[in-house]
């Protein structure tokens, strides 16, 4: 490891003469110790300076890194700052870091630049014989020689006991001119080493050079190094005066007990040499067994006569306590045959011998005492006093201390025998380890306790229960007394009998209801307000007086050591349990609210009616049973509450506000229909139950024939929506039609509205005639008219394309008359005044997620629009969250979740953050009588194999502009070619094929067209929403791989994975594989790529983006996915441009086909069956 600093910069620290002097302190082996702190940021040395003293020197380091150099030096010396210590000091460290290199050599030489000679292996091996004579300061060899932790010493540690005569009694402090003497001798611990087996001595190390030791350069145990530190960092004594001067003794008594032993405990098993200080070093003895005390009571004319004494069972030798030879060697002689240093000497066994307390031969050691030192009682104090450690089995209490500290006895007047006897005595056979009594003394019977149970009835329906022992016993004159000991309390061995108590506890354990178990901190079943206390209120009270009492008073009859006592005072209560309930929920309708109730609930208990509210509040609690103010009580573990509590808690959880009487909407059918399965519902709700009851049970509504002027054959699937439909617009409920993409939800819709038209010519005087509204998305509002045409002619149709600036006529002149007004969500919301000035019969949604979001303006006005119904189309009633959900039902179904911000609390989180499956059926439930969804899987049997539909799309304005524009111009130019149709065959299939690109896309003409929007390609898109949400797969075909590349913008955008195949896709059974196994939802193909060879029956939507001019090409796109091993109904869409070349087209491919495949395909025979009248009819 390279050096931190140089010599050099130790030079210019100190100074040159400190430098030259330190470097003769180090050279000639002054520095004891040396090391870095653990933070890296000083260096801390011990060296030995003249006349044999030792100092301290602490360097603080420029930074804890590997580059850091001495700031300054500290040391305990008079200089006090930058010495020679501090160099010698820093100039160990050097040599420590770098153990291979030479020492550092004198200041001169360092800064002449001469490189120091390195010392040869033998020159250090005799550089006590090679030193010169007369120096003034000891040779290194002999330093090191000295130093206890010389590496090659093979020196031994060890801790050294003496008796020390005028002891400080405590530390000197600093400042402190004198110091008090202990009065007692006190023993003295301090470390020594020996080596070579030479004699222990305890020049060069002490308590304060023991923290530099190394342990592996002295080559120690680390273990006793270990046990000697700790044993410094326990004692007292130096925490006043810190380190630099600690003292030269630590005493024993100084320490706290439990840590001495301890610390004598590891020092035994770490094997660390105990010694005492006399001529021999004897090792130092500890009793085999531990002390005891005895105590012993007498008679004598005055009372009684307390003696104490501390007995150690060890005796000593006629010599005192000699009984053990020398086993260290004397110097100069050899050692004996056994082990030198045995960790502790244990005296024989033989009968105890007591010792007496007197201050010259006994001390205690710790506070409290947990054990001693004794030595001789004859011979002079100090060195060669023997000494014998014991230890007590636990540490002494005041009491016993005061007693056996005591010269002379401890006299009890006659006149306080009795008390002392009763009161004290018991204590004192305790905490002794033996009691001799005088066979004259007769002791008094020890009082029996027994367990009561003390009862005070309380007021409004409380109990306070303490459990207490109660002795009977005797006062001071004899008289009789009951002494009462609350249970729990700190045990008092001077009365209570703790063994007899136990016993009472164990047999009564378990053999009635509340007895306390011999735990004082156990569970006491109840509030405690202190051990053994119990304070009962409300139901608890009449559970304990008619179930627990009754049984405790058993139990006080068969026993004669437990008993209870029972106050009640004034308190007179008949505590009685009854089964005679009835329960009934009542509904009132809101006069000014046709769909709003006030709920009501009525209990019976037995004569008496019971408030609601204290029943769902002690449900909400968990309370098992309702008390009322007689005694009377109830169980409320009953279906029937159980289930009214959770029914009111989410009615109320959903209300619009907190407070208030509780209500229900004509719209939470789910929670009038499961009252009513609990028998809750009253006869008020008769109404309720004739309308709604049936549809939230889940019966089918009532048989509807399919209305007269519908133009179309419903599945049987669509015509239980028309039901559905029908029955919620007679009760005026509103609802959501959620079936998938293609299953007919607008059939289903016009069906509805052909019927109510039906209905209400039919009626006598009919309300005025008031048309329906439907509100769907820009791009799908022509084919909604167009399908409204188709399948209702004769309903009139009439559809706002523009808003209110833009037609000039005002929107009820442009309606008049109408059955069926179509308009887009942006018309609506951009003139929805006008909208809601006008009476509507009904309100239709369609692809109602427009309305999702229930802070979008296009929200706000379909629910503020008023009218009598309200349906929701939408495949995908729920994309992100709940809330789309409840924005959704709110407009349709305004009462069902009257509030956001209590559907978002009661559903909304617990479902979604929380998966809270029973959350979730509960929505189900309450969702299902206004909301009707049915898959493609679930009507698979009513569906064809295929099923082929042409979605109208209605170009937008500047589309529709452009389109014209284009048509105008190809069609003169064909209309005067026409008459040489033959010669200019290719011109003509150019124009027609502009024409059909204009249709699709005018930037497919002239990029400079490119924020022109598709008409087709938004429809297309909002097709794919519904489609993807619904989990389905499709094919998109197209004749134009430019266009199908508009697509693949849009999908890459909206991080769609798809499959893409045209003529140039040169992996192509990897990109079929994609999309056959799931990979991806979406195909896009061309015409000429997809025409043979593809299987792709994991399609089940087929969307044609563009008529095919050749039919057979087209039914070969469709087959790709509707084909052998096809195991669901294919949905096929041909998107046609209204009003374009694309609506011709497909006007005359059936007649015509042989004529479109031969333009397409530009062959002679195609051109020859080609007439100028075909083209004609194509561009009129």
């Amino acid at each position: 490891m390279a050096s931190v600093f140089t010599p050099a910069d130790i030079s210019q620290l100190v100074g040159s003469d400190a430098m030259s002097r330190g470097e003769a302190y180090f050279q000639t082996g002054h520095v004891i110790a040396v090391a870095r702190s653990g933070a890296g940021d000083t260096i801390v040395g011990q060296v030995r300076g003249s006349g044999n003293k030792q100092y301290v020197t602490v360097v603080e380091l420029s930074s804890a890194g590997e580059q850091a150099t001495p700031r300054y030096g500290k040391c305990s010396c008079p200089v006090r700052l930058n010495c020679k210590h501090t160099a010698a000091v820093l100039l160990a460290f050097l040599d420590k870091q770098n153990p291979t290199e030479p020492p550092p050599v004198t200041q001169s030489a360092a800064f002449s630049g001469a490189h120091p000679r390195k010392t040869a292996e033998w020159e250090r091996t005799f550089a006590e014989l090679l030193a010169p004579t007369g120096s003034s300061e000891p040779s290194a060899a002999s330093a090191r020689r000295l130093k206890p932790w010389d590496r090659s010493a093979a020196a031994e540690i060890g801790l050294q006991f003496e008796l020390i005569v005028d002891a400080p009694s405590k530390p000197l402090r600093y400042g402190a001119s004198s110091r008090a003497v202990s009065p007692e001798p006190r023993l003295g611990m301090r470390p020594v080493f020996r080596r070579d087996g030479g004699r222990w001595t305890r020049t060069g190390i002490s308590w304060s050079e023991l923290r530099l030791i190394d342990a592996r350069d002295g080559g120690y145990p680390e273990g006793h190094v270990d046990v000697l530190r700790s044993l410094f960092g326990l004692s007292k004594s130096i925490s006043d005066i810190g380190y630099f001067a600690a003292p030269a003794w630590l005493y024993a008594d100084a320490l706290p007990s439990s840590g001495l032993w301890a610390m004598l405990d590891a020092a035994r098993r770490a094997g660390l040499p105990l010694l005492q200080s006399d001529k021999a070093q004897s090792p130092l003895v500890f009793s085999s067994r531990p002390a005891t005390t005895e105590l012993t009571v007498t008679r004598t004319a005055k009372g009684l006569a307390l003696s104490a004494e501390v007995v150690v069972h060890d005796p000593p030798s006629p010599q005192g306590l000699d009984l053990v030879e020398p086993v260290a060697p004397v110097a100069g002689e050899p050692a004996p045959d056994t082990d030198p240093l045995p960790d502790a000497v244990p005296l024989p066994d033989s009968a105890p011998v007591q010792i007496s307390r007197a201050p010259r031969n006994v001390t205690l050691l710790g506070s409290p005492p947990a054990g001693l030192f004794t030595w001789p009682a004859h011979g002079a104090l100090g060195k060669e006093s023997r000494i014998l450690l014991a230890r007590f089995e636990s540490p002494l209490d005041a009491t016993t201390v005061a007693l056996v500290r005591r010269l002379d006895p401890l006299t009890v007047p006659r006149s306080d025998e009795r008390r002392f006897l009763t009161r004290v005595f018991p204590t004192l056979q305790d905490r002794f380890d033996a009691v001799s009594l005088d066979p004259e003394i007769t002791l008094p019977e020890r009082p029996r306790p027994s367990l009561w149970l003390d009862v005070t009835h309380r007021p409004d329906h409380g109990a306070d229960l303490a459990w207490q022992w109660r002795y009977a016993t005797q006062d001071d004159d004899g008289a009789p007394l009951t002494v009462t000991v609350p249970f729990g309390t700190v045990p008092d061995p001077v009365l209570r009998d703790l063994a007899a108590e136990t016993a009472i506890l164990d047999r009564l354990a378990g053999r009635a209801p509340r007895v306390p178990t011999p735990d004082p901190q156990a569970d006491l079943h109840g509030a405690r307000v202190g051990v053994g206390q119990v304070e009962l209120r409300g139901m608890d009270t009449a559970l304990f007086f008619t179930e627990e009492l009754p049984a405790l008073y058993l139990l006080a009859d068969a026993e004669a050591d437990f008993g209870v006592e029972l106050h009640s005072g004034a308190v007179g209560v008949d505590y009685r349990l009854t089964d005679d309930v009835d329960v009934t929920v009542t509904t009132s309708q809101l006069p000014d609210q046709r769909d709003w109730f006030d709920l009501g609930v009525i209990i019976r208990a037995g004569q008496q009616f019971v408030p609601f509210a204290d029943v769902f509040k002690a449900l909400a609690e968990g309370k098992s049973h309702i008390l009322l103010v007689d005694g009377l009580h109830f169980t409320l573990d009953d279906d029937r509450f159980l289930a009214l509590r959770d029914l009111i808690a989410e009615a109320r959880a959903l209300q619009d506000t907190m407070g208030g009487p509780l209500r229900i909407n004509r719209f939470q059918a789910g929670l009038f229909e499961e009252l009513e399965r609990y028998g809750l519902v009253g006869a008020q709700a008769e109404s309720w139950r004739a309308s709604l009851g049936a549809l939230a049970g889940g019966a089918k509504p009532d048989h509807v024939e399919p209305p007269a002027g519908l133009v179309a054959h419903m599945r049987s699937y669509q015509q239980e929506g028309f039901e559905w439909l029908a029955f919620l617009r007679q009760h005026g409920l509103g609802g959501v039609l959620a079936d998938d993409m293609g299953l007919g939800k607008t059939i289903q819709a016009l069906a509805l509205i052909q019927h109510d038209r039906n209905v209400r010519a039919a009626s006598d005087g009919a309300a005025p005639r008031r048309p329906f509204l439907v509100v769907a998305p820009t791009s799908v509002v022509g084919n909604w008219a167009a399908e409204a045409r188709h399948f209702t002619p004769g309903l009139q149709t009439i559809t706002i394309h523009e808003t209110r600036a833009r037609r000039r006529a005002p929107l009820a002149e442009v309606v008049a008359g109408a059955d069926i007004v179509v308009t887009s969500y942006a018309l609506f919301r951009l003139d929805f005044e006008e909208y809601d000035a006008l009476a509507w019969d009904g309100l239709i949604l369609d692809e109602a997620q427009f309305i999702k979001n229930h802070q979008s303006v296009a929200y706000q006005c379909a629910r503020r629009l008023a009218v009598p119904f309200k349906l929701a189309l939408t495949g995908t009633p729920l994309e992100n969250n709940l809330m789309e959900l409840w924005s959704i039902l709110s407009v349709v179904s305004p009462g069902l979740f009257p509030s956001p911000a209590r559907f978002k609390e009661y559903y909304a989180r617990p479902i979604e953050n929380d998966h809270a499956e029973e959350r979730l059926d509960k929505l189900r439930r309450r969702v299902a009588p206004f909301m009707l969804r049915r898959t493609k899987e679930v009507v698979a049997k009513d569906l064809p194999a295929k099923q082929e539909q042409v979605v109208d799309v209605v170009l937008n304005s500047r589309h529709r502009k452009l389109y014209d524009k284009y048509l105008q111009r190809e069609r003169t130019k064909v209309l005067g070619l026409v008459e040489e149709f033959g010669e200019h065959r290719f011109e003509v299939f150019r124009s027609l094929t502009v024409l059909r690109q204009a249709s699709l896309d005018v930037s497919l003409v002239d990029p400079e067209h490119e924020n022109v929007p598709s008409s087709k390609l938004e429809v297309l898109y909002e097709m794919l929403e519904d489609i993807l949400a619904e989990g389905h797969s499709v094919l998109i075909f197209s004749q134009f791989t430019q266009f199908l590349g508009r697509v693949r913008k849009h999908l890459d955008k909206l991080a769609v994975d798809y499959s893409y195949l045209d003529g140039s896709t040169r992996r192509r059974t990897e990109t079929i594989e994609r999309f056959s196994s799931g990979e991806t939802k979406v195909f896009l193909i061309s015409l000429k790529a997809g025409g043979f060879g593809l299987n792709l029956t994991a399609a089940d939507y087929c969307i044609l983006l563009d008529p095919w001019w050749n039919p057979a090409a087209e039914a070969q796109a469709v087959d790709r996915a509707h084909r052998i091993g096809q195991k669901r109904n294919v949905m096929v869409y041909r998107m046609v441009s209204t009003d374009t070349i694309e609506e011709k087209v497909m006007a005359l491919k059936a007649s015509k086909s042989k004529l479109f495949a031969s333009v397409l395909d530009g062959g002679a025979a195609g051109g020859a069956g080609l007439t100028a009248t075909d083209v004609r009819e194509l561009l009129t």
